[in-house]
């Protein structure tokens, strides 16, 4: 396992807990209920980096 699957897996974690929490970030703080659109945006984004990463795609 290589450096960037390792990034990849805490990614997913990341991600994870950003569902749980329901908030997220990229340059500020989104929160689920109040800006969903902004939200589900930002955490797809998350997902993929994460799984192409995770999957050793890159």
């Amino acid at each position: 396992m290589d450096f960037w699957q390792l990034v990849g897996f805490g990614l997913l974690i990341w991600a994870a807990y950003d569902l749980y929490s329901g908030k997220t970030w990229v340059i500020r703080e989104y929160h689920r209920k109040s800006e969903p659109m902004e939200y589900w945006l930002t955490l797809s984004v998350w997902v993929v980096i994460a799984v192409t990463l995770a999957a050793g795609l890159w």
